[in-house]
């Protein structure tokens, strides 16, 4: 299967499972649903590896790798969990879809250049993700905390940035120890230290009632869903193509807002949405 569809997978699961976030982050908070969604997702993983029977690689390289990936997924997963808390979706959705960004400038120095008619088309999909993020609602009506969307907005840049090098460190690991099982040892690490965290600051709001916990499994499979895709997508050269097709998830998580959380979505940030599913179906058929 071709780096695009597998990155369409993650887009289906990632845009799911934010939009859960968004109502778990607000009825439980941002740390109790990224704890949460991290102890779903290593459960998932290593029950995955028990019952695939799937090999366990040791490798000091890949372990060596599979640490500081899963340091910075804990710090990119928390940050993103208290932009959505914090909203509009409208806003953090879009602006995380434009990761792909920083993936094909980290390929681009490491040798990765996709065809003319590739690039022509992940273009396509960026002008749609940046429309959809200058037409959002600016007024903020669906914003918690102090200094407007700026904190959103930063907060939210920085988890793009974390992840893009996330996905090629991931990528080195996988080779020597397999996509599942670098990314099980990736959860194992940041669900330790979001763990360590959650004791540090010695909170009892971290205590997440039994009536959030299906919302917490879903996001933290559907995480584990959209992981494990995108480092598929990530094999070889395919992760700028992989990367920019999972961009796409911003379309699902801003329709969700939209039909559920009845977040304002103007008609000039339909035509981006537009624009982005347009792009997406070029590199598909390219693909």
């Amino acid at each position: 299967m071709s780096p695009v569809w597998w990155g369409l997978i993650g887009a289906a699961a990632f845009g799911s499972g934010d939009f859960i976030a968004r109502i778990a982050g607000r009825g439980i908070g941002p740390q109790s649903t990224t704890l949460g969604m991290l102890i779903a997702g290593a459960a998932t993983f290593w029950l995955w590896i028990l019952v695939a029977d799937l090999p366990l690689v040791l490798s000091a390289e890949g372990l060596a790798l599979v640490v500081p990936a899963g340091l910075v997924v804990m710090v990119a997963s928390l940050l993103f969990f208290v932009a959505l808390t914090r909203g509009p979706v409208s806003i953090v959705a879009p602006i995380g879809a434009a990761f792909p960004v920083w993936v094909v400038v980290l390929g681009l120095a490491l040798g990765i250049v996709p065809q003319l008619e590739q690039f022509a088309a992940m273009g396509v999909v960026m002008a749609g993700v940046v429309i959809v993020t200058r037409f959002s609602d600016p007024r903020g009506e669906d914003v918690q905390g102090g200094g407007g969307i700026w904190p959103t907005v930063f907060m939210t840049l920085a988890v793009t940035m974390m992840f893009a090098a996330v996905i090629y460190i991931a990528r080195d690991a996988s080779a020597i120890l397999g996509e599942v099982q670098a990314t099980a040892w990736m959860r194992l690490v940041s669900l330790a230290a979001m763990a360590a965290f959650v004791l540090a600051i010695r909170r009892s709001s971290f205590r997440i009632a039994p009536r959030w916990w299906p919302a917490v499994l879903a996001i933290g499979v559907l995480d584990t869903v959209a992981f494990v895709a995108l480092l598929f997508g990530a094999r070889g050269t395919g992760a700028p193509l992989a990367a920019v097709a999972m961009s796409s998830y911003t379309v699902i998580t801003v329709v969700l807002a939209r039909l559920f959380l009845k977040e304002n979505v103007p008609p000039r940030q339909w035509i981006g949405i537009a624009i982005v599913v347009a792009g997406v179906a070029i590199l598909a058929y390219q693909g």
